[in-house]
């Protein structure tokens, strides 16, 4: 028994050798541009001295052989080449430098740097480091010819090897989706069957997925059949899964990760279970996470959260207290240096629904901390909302000064409060903090540094988004679009349900929707409900209803055509349209539908448009067609209204938007008014000629 034990070790370690073996002739090489690191269209550094910073990950499954950093610059003519450099160092450690040669200047010169893969970590630091003069007498530091350029096509190119995994389920959702990887991700999904538990368990997972995949979203890739290389999940009952070839684990709703069979360095990762509500419930064992993922295989597993509320979404503002800058960004991300500083940027999601009645301004504190040793009266902070600017504040205004543990003692810090329209804080919004000092005059070779220079914005400034109502016009593409909404309402989708046809083409548009829901609240759908073409309404009245008939044919939609827009039930062939009602079995609930003449088509329409920002942008109104890269919006009337106003705030709404009924209310008043003063007035001259006869007498 020991010898067999043995062998069987040794065959395990043989076979791992192979597996590793064979990887090795796996290499790939991919670029990464700046722009998929969080850095902008171009890095521009400033002043005689100047750093930027730029993040990059490894992913755990790659062994980095290679790596080389491609820079296109273009620099001042001005700079001198004898005493000007650009330095690049990793993780603090110096790279190279390159001298900043005049006779190129202006050119976009290029350059290939071969960075050192042992100073690697699994989160990397890439810094430029400017050194610029334009003249070896007296100089401005701050002087406008001391500038260079990382044009936005520089990028790291990777040259790596996928290296073996242990079979844990405590590494996901590494390696199916890395966070440390800055390219766009495809995650493979295979369905047994397309059942209405597995297509929920799906949604479920693809909406974890947007959820971690933020700002750069990810591809899903549906199967019926394991792919020939690179990791999946399959999702289907034991006996559905093992019709495909692979065991799926033990009892109950399961997850197992094992070599995946057709690609041993790459995973295969099932959720399954003995029923489908057990796949269902796998699934969002998967989501929802916990430390009994540890091992190669979890079994009958149970799920029990707290329901969620209406707008908690992670990602969603909370707008029943007042939030701490603090909060939303690390505190790091609120300073800024020099005398030219960057703006201090955040990127906040609203619930898309906020409305405020003759109150429409959202109360911003801000706390900020001017440079102490910038003393011009023309110094300012400028405070933006997107394009449009809301407030200039002057730093010689007087203004209450609060005390602080942020940042260094020696600043001074002041505290504002702004009014900011509330029409400006999209559902999508950045709220912006520029510092602007004038350029300071030197004396003749008087020495300053710019680095000195320290301003930031406090993380105990507030926006306060408590006391806002809840009320938008219906239907709204534009915020279904955008964050999912009316679904969104509840991260959890937990009061929606979702009518589509079985299809592969109608499953791939709902796993899109549900990553782009996922994407708005950064939670997972674990609540959504699936229905595979009902043939009646029963059990819907209480939900929202997303339906889905990218062919065009859905046996409820055919009952409920009345109620679509004119507009929509007129769209010609070739369009996917996407419109909404009033839902027919409840006033309080919606209806959104997504629909098209051939489901292939409009699967593909929409991952377009998913993919466009600008594109995506477009889609606005009540009624809006996509063919191709044109989004045409036929319609933008609205037709009822979300949302709970109160009695006294929904009868002043009422009349407000109907100033007719308030005028026929006024007159009627005059008439009933004078009515009565008349009526009083008969009766009075009655009562003075009866007392005046009866005086004659």
């Amino acid at each position: 028994m020991l010898s067999l034990t043995l062998l069987k070790r040794a065959l395990q370690q043989v076979a791992l050798c192979l597996v590793f073996w064979a990887g090795q002739g796996q290499a790939e090489t991919y670029q990464l541009d700046f722009s998929l690191l969080g850095a902008p269209d171009q890095i521009t550094l400033h002043g005689v001295e100047d750093n930027e910073t730029v993040w990059f990950g490894v992913p755990d499954n790659l062994q980095v052989e290679d790596l080389r950093l491609n820079i296109r610059l273009a620099h001042s003519e001005a700079l001198l080449p004898d005493l000007s450099h650009l330095t690049v160092y990793l993780n603090d450690q110096l790279v190279e430098t390159i001298d900043l040669n005049k006779d190129v200047s202006s050119q976009k010169e290029e350059y290939s740097l071969s960075l050192p893969v042992t100073q690697l970590k699994p989160m990397n630091q890439l810094r430029f480091h400017q050194v610029a003069h334009y003249t070896q007498e007296c100089e401005d530091p701050l002087h406008a010819s001391l500038w260079t350029e990382l044009q936005s096509d520089s990028n790291l190119e990777v040259k790596a090897r996928a290296r073996p995994l242990p079979n844990d389920l405590s590494l996901l959702p590494v390696p199916f989706f890395d966070p440390k990887d800055g390219r766009r991700q495809s995650i493979a999904l295979v369905l047994a069957k397309n059942s209405q538990d597995n297509v929920q368990a799906a949604g479920i997972l693809a909406s974890w997925f947007g959820a971690l995949s933020g700002y750069r979203g990810v591809d899903i890739q549906l199967l019926n059949h394991f792919p020939k290389e690179g990791s999946a999940i399959a999702i289907g009952t034991h006996a559905e899964l093992a019709a495909l070839g692979t065991h799926a684990g033990g009892k109950g709703a399961s997850l197992m990760i094992q070599d995946a069979p057709n690609a041993p360095m790459d995973k295969l990762l099932t959720v399954s279970g003995q029923t489908g509500q057990e796949v269902v419930t796998a699934a969002k064992a998967l989501a929802l996470g916990g430390d009994f993922l540890s091992g190669a295989e979890a079994t009958d597993l149970t799920v029990s959260v707290q329901p969620r509320q209406a707008y908690d979404a992670p990602n969603w503002l909370p707008i029943n207290r007042p939030v701490k800058f603090g909060e939303l960004v690390e505190p790091e991300a609120l300073i800024t240096h020099g005398y030219k500083p960057r703006p201090i940027n955040m990127h906040l999601r609203l619930p898309p629904d906020l409305y405020a009645w003759r109150n429409d301004r959202v109360p911003l504190t801000v706390k900020y901390r001017p440079a102490r040793n910038v003393q011009d009266p023309g110094a300012f902070l400028s405070v933006d909302i997107g394009q449009a600017q809301l407030k200039t504040i002057k730093f010689n205004e007087d203004s209450a000064r609060t005390e602080s543990t942020f940042g260094t003692d020696a600043l001074p810090l002041v505290e504002k409060s702004i009014l900011v329209p509330l029409n400006t804080l999209s559902t999508r919004a950045t709220l912006s903090f520029s510092f602007y000092y004038p350029t300071p005059s030197f004396n003749e070779c008087e020495n300053l540094l710019a680095d000195n220079v320290v301003s930031g914005i406090d993380p105990d400034s507030v926006l306060d988004l408590s006391g806002m109502m809840h009320h938008l016009a219906m239907p709204n593409m534009g915020v279904f679009f955008d964050a999912g909404y009316p679904f969104s309402r509840m991260a959890d989708l937990s009061e929606t349900a979702v009518l589509l046809q079985a299809s592969d083409s109608d499953v791939k548009t709902f796993l899109l929707l549900m990553v782009r829901i996922g994407q708005s609240t950064g939670y997972p759908a674990t609540e959504v409900q699936v229905l595979i073409d009902p043939k009646t309404d029963q059990g819907l009245a209480d939900k929202d209803l997303l339906l889905i008939a990218g062919g065009g044919s859905l046996g409820l939609l055919e009952q409920w055509k009345k109620y679509l827009p004119a507009k929509a039930r007129d769209k010609s062939g070739g369009q996917t349209v996407m419109s909404g009602f009033r839902s027919p079995l409840n006033s309080n609930r919606h209806v959104v539908v997504v629909m098209g003449d051939d489901s292939e088509q409009t699967e593909k329409t929409l991952a377009g448009l998913l993919k466009q920002a600008d594109l995506g942008a477009a889609v606005q109104g009540s009624v809006v067609a996509v063919a191709g890269d044109q989004v045409d919006v036929l319609s933008t009337k609205t037709t009822y209204y979300t949302g709970h106003l109160g009695w006294q705030r929904g009868l002043q709404f009422f009349l407000g938007q109907r100033p007719w009924v308030l005028a026929l209310l006024f007159i009627m008043g005059i008439s009933l008014a004078s009515i009565v003063a008349y009526v009083g007035l008969r009766a009075r001259a009655r009562s003075r000629l009866r007392a005046t006869g009866v005086a004659e007498q």
